[in-house]
């Protein structure tokens, strides 16, 4: 962002080359509970009854992004049998169903949910997988390890969406397949890789 604002002088909707490379479009729709202190509250509801049960204010904003943010589920607790940790195998594609324009995010304090989905995908697709969780007492490292294709990756697809293949020429058009350019990793504990 800061490349990007010093190539426009500071006008972010204006052109770059990093904004023609690496800037998507994105919708989120928020939900924020209205409900008042004190109140029973149904918002640990399914996605599908969250709408029609629970009262809550709804905002719809689209905005551009840089990069997706995919939060990795929590490392089991339990270890294998010959008493070993078990490091679990995630696929990208469940990482990514956070945007697939349906499946609903909730934030764990506030309880607003918010259902992201992409409208225009960059040129070039950038992932920060969050790796850190903090506790009440320390930080942990999520040791998964997370499995992708290295040509050919259907974002499209993967979403929800379907084959790119299926889809219309002006889907087709935006770019929706990748490549695995780079891939950079943390090695060691959180302040030491």
């Amino acid at each position: 962002n800061t490349l990007h604002n010093y190539l426009c002088e500071k006008d972010s909707e204006a052109s770059s080359i990093i904004s023609e490379s690496f800037r998507g479009d994105i919708v989120v729709n928020k939900y924020v509970p209205t409900t008042r202190l004190g109140e029973k509250s149904d918002i640990n509801q399914p996605s599908a009854q969250l709408l029609t049960k629970v009262p809550h204010e709804h905002s719809l904003i689209q905005t551009h992004f840089w990069m997706l943010t995919l939060d990795l589920p929590p490392s089991p607790l339990y270890k294998d049998e010959k008493n070993k940790s078990v490091l679990p195998q995630v696929p990208l594609a469940s990482l990514l169903k956070k945007f697939d324009g349906v499946t609903p995010v909730e934030e764990p304090i506030s309880g607003v949910k918010k259902i992201y989905k992409i409208l225009k995908p960059p040129k070039y697709l950038t992932f920060a997988i969050k790796r850190f969780q903090k506790n009440n007492f320390f930080t942990e490292k999520n040791p998964s390890i997370i499995t992708y294709p290295l040509k050919n990756l259907d974002l499209h697809e993967m979403i929800g969406l379907g084959p790119v293949e299926n889809a219309s020429e002006e889907e087709k058009a935006k770019g929706w397949k990748y490549d695995l350019l780079a891939n950079i990793i943390h090695d060691g504990k959180q302040k030491q890789g």
